[in-house]
């Protein structure tokens, strides 16, 4: 039997097998989720306010000096905050499928850079958005949307023997995906804030901005990726 018609089988990253650096970062936000709802109150409230981002610190004059360890934490702090479980979970659950397939492509310090873009993204389009808000923005949902922007870009340039994860190891499957992702966030913006009361406003600028951020980024954190097209 000739050798070349042998097909290959592309590997795919089993999910639960995740890179050191993600779990680290998971481990991260569950301890604070903990530690925020153990701690005395004055030492959790002290934490939150200090961690979780207000668009008025950055954007009213002189707010930002009233706090300078807030105002210097915040802008990547806020994505260590939760609201609850169910935000905790989800959170945590998409970041480990969708953050460990970006960690197996690239290095510890490019991984934490994306996370950290993907955070700023998020930051940057909710101040531009309502930059007067004074409602604290919280959760590691802008991070997770910049991994979700890096897959969607590595779901059109496929890589020879790795397949990133369902669903964006198929173009089509990818861009139904997106399309629904960015569809949900668009309703989610026009919904009545009333809504949101018991749990906090979804912050969909953020998803936005760091899916954005993520995309962009990732075709230089992976330059080989234009010198294959």
């Amino acid at each position: 039997m000739n050798d070349n018609h042998i097909p290959l089988k592309r590997k795919t990253q089993p999910i639960l097998n995740a890179p050191p650096v993600v779990s680290y970062i998971i481990v991260g936000c569950v301890f604070m989720f903990m530690a925020i709802r153990f701690l005395p109150q004055d030492i959790a409230a002290f934490i939150f306010l200090k961690l979780a981002y207000i668009p008025a610190r950055f954007t009213e004059a002189g707010a930002a000096s009233i706090d300078p360890l807030a105002t210097a934490l915040s802008p990547l702090g806020y994505t260590l905050l939760h609201n609850d479980w169910m935000h905790l979970l989800v959170n945590m659950g998409m970041f480990l499928a969708f953050g460990s397939a970006i960690a197996r492509r690239l290095d510890v310090p490019a991984f934490i850079f994306l996370y950290c873009l993907g955070a700023l993204g998020g930051v940057v389009i909710s101040t531009f958005f309502d930059p007067t808000s004074i409602i604290p923005m919280i959760g590691a949902s802008a991070a997770i949307s910049a991994m979700l922007g890096a897959l969607s870009v590595l779901s059109f340039i496929p890589r020879v023997g790795e397949t990133p994860p369902r669903p964006f190891h198929h173009k089509q499957t990818a861009i139904t995906f997106i399309v629904i992702w960015l569809v949900m966030n668009i309703i989610t913006g026009l919904l009545p804030s009333t809504l949101f009361n018991d749990v906090g406003r979804i912050a969909w600028e953020a998803h936005i901005g760091g899916f954005i951020a993520g995309a962009v980024a990732i075709r230089f954190l992976l330059p080989k990726l234009v010198e294959d097209e």
